[in-house]
């Protein structure tokens, strides 16, 4: 090889290096720009795919996020409702605790006595809708991610709402309270008989007497607890007022009267009879009032009372239950020895001929009535019968007096009042100058009695008792107007007049008037009083 040539050679191989020097280095710089443009387009579709991925992502926390039913692994009171409605999870909590809860059965019991109650009946109520609404609420607010987490952490983490409650404990009472009167049983108080002058007392009997507040706080216990039950009601016994320690202690005579009716018809005494057997054994408690009328009853058959003569209007005609004023009058005598209140009493109209001035006792209908008080601290005890021509009263008790005191009834003319002229009618029934005395004439009289009162013999008291008004009633006279014409018409005219009763004496007594005379009855118009 020449040196040219090897000179060229070596140049050649000195040439050679910074070529390839050149070639690999723009061929790092396409490599590197490569590179670059494809960590660019890496970039890129990381970026692309990220938010692709995050895109997808808002998408699925806003399908969790934004929906109109409750989410998921949320309950109320232990009832799932998730995936529900609001109104689909009110019926529900509904149907499943409210309604079955107030439909639960509280059984009061007193002895075969049972009474139902239901929760519902003592004010049972349910916040439903509160409730149903915190359970709709949760993660509603704030950020869709902060929401979703909150969410997704129910899956590990439920969310559990409290059903709230209440009920009315004033209702408790009030609806326990109902039934206080189908467990009240009404003591008897011990009562008394007197048969052959001897007393026999029969004591009382113990009532019964529901405590509903007691009773009541049982029934709370329940509703508190939401669970049905029995309930014992609470009872207490009622003591009767009266005893037969009371009645120990009222077996004292303490007034007594009586009054004949020898000669009076067979009707007459069956009514007294009937009427005296009414009040026979009454009973009176203190501060109670004894109405006479009420204790007789109606005159009628069916009560017992038959027809006997009365007056009405002045004239004697026949009536149911004539007689019974003679039975009230006696009581009234008695109840006056006895000192007992009288709070009722009229005197008939016109004189009677059992009693005397101010001392009778006339009834009528439901408005004219004797009546008394017991104004003791004890049981009065009536006595009533008919014996040997009497009515006979007593009137038992306690004797609040002292053994030396005594009593006086007396009565006094306070007043006299003229019958007045007297009513004179034409008839043709009578001989032309015949009379007929229809109605006789009776003076008017006012009385008053007093009770006079005596401590061993000595006068301590004057009271005034009453002050009675005996109406004057005028004559009716008939004249006859016939004119005679039998042959012996020219004979003088024969009056033919009917005897004129006597007017009675007004002067004070005790005797009692002619038997034969029929009895005079205080008359009040369209109903009369029947004596």
């Amino acid at each position: 090889m020449s040196d040219q040539e090897k000179n060229s050679s070596s140049n050649d191989e000195n040439i050679q290096p910074e070529n390839e020097v050149i070639i690999k280095r723009k061929s790092g710089l396409k490599i590197g720009i490569k590179l670059f443009l494809g960590l660019i387009l890496i970039g890129a579709i990381s970026a692309l795919t990220v938010g692709f991925i995050a895109n997808n992502n808002y998408k699925k926390m806003l399908g969790a996020v934004e929906i109109e039913s409750i989410y998921n692994n949320i309950s109320i009171d232990n009832i799932d409702i998730g995936g529900m409605t609001k109104s689909e999870a009110k019926q529900k909590i509904i149907d499943e605790t409210v309604t079955p809860n107030q439909n639960k059965k509280i059984i009061l019991k007193s002895g075969d006595k049972v009474f139902d109650f239901i929760l519902k009946d003592f004010g049972l109520e349910y916040d439903v809708d509160k409730a149903v609404d915190e359970a709709y609420n949760f993660a509603r607010d704030g950020k869709i991610k902060e929401r979703y987490e909150k969410i997704m952490e129910l899956k590990a983490k439920p969310f559990k709402v409290e059903l709230t409650h209440k009920y009315n404990e004033a209702s408790v009472l009030e609806n326990v309270s109902t039934i206080t009167e189908d467990i009240y049983i009404e003591p008897i108080n011990a009562t008394m008989t007197r048969s052959g002058g001897v007393f026999s007392i029969k004591e009382g009997v113990e009532g019964l007497q529901m405590i509903p507040e007691k009773t009541a706080e049982e029934v709370k216990k329940l509703v508190d607890k939401l669970e049905p039950g029995e309930v014992e009601i609470f009872t207490e016994p009622i003591r009767p007022t009266y005893t037969s320690e009371e009645f120990l202690q009222a077996q004292t005579l303490i007034g007594s009267a009586s009054t004949n009716y020898s000669g009076r018809g067979t009707g007459r005494v069956t009514n007294m009879d009937v009427a005296a057997g009414k009040i026979n054994g009454y009973v009176v408690y203190p501060g109670e009032i004894f109405s006479t009328n009420s204790a007789f009853g109606s005159s009628t058959y069916d009560n017992g009372y038959v027809n006997a003569p009365v007056i009405e209007n002045g004239e004697l005609v026949e009536g149911i239950g004539g007689g019974v004023c003679q039975v009230s009058s006696t009581l009234y005598n008695a109840l006056l020895r006895a000192e007992v209140e009288i709070v009722e009493r009229r005197n008939h109209s016109l004189k009677v001929g059992y009693a005397d001035w101010g001392f009778d006792a006339t009834l009528a209908g439901d408005y004219i009535d004797l009546k008394f008080r017991n104004d003791t601290d004890l049981p009065v005890f009536v006595e009533s019968y008919l014996s040997a021509d009497k009515v006979i009263c007593n009137i038992y008790g306690k004797e609040i007096h002292s053994s030396g005191r005594t009593l006086e009834f007396q009565n006094a003319l306070i007043k006299t009042v003229a019958p007045g002229a007297e009513k004179v009618t034409y008839t043709s029934d009578l001989a032309k100058g015949a009379q007929e005395v229809k109605v006789s004439a009776l003076t008017g009289y006012t009385y008053e009695v007093y009770k006079f009162v005596y401590e061993n013999g000595t006068l301590i008291d004057k009271v005034l008792v009453n002050t009675s008004v005996y109406k004057p009633r005028r004559a009716e006279i008939l004249v006859g107007t016939r004119v005679n014409t039998a042959v012996n018409a020219g004979a003088p005219a024969q009056s033919v007049a009917a005897d004129t009763p006597a007017q009675q004496n007004p002067q004070p007594n005790t005797e009692q008037q002619n038997v034969n005379q029929p009895p005079a009855v205080e008359v009040i118009p369209e109903v009369p009083i029947v004596e």
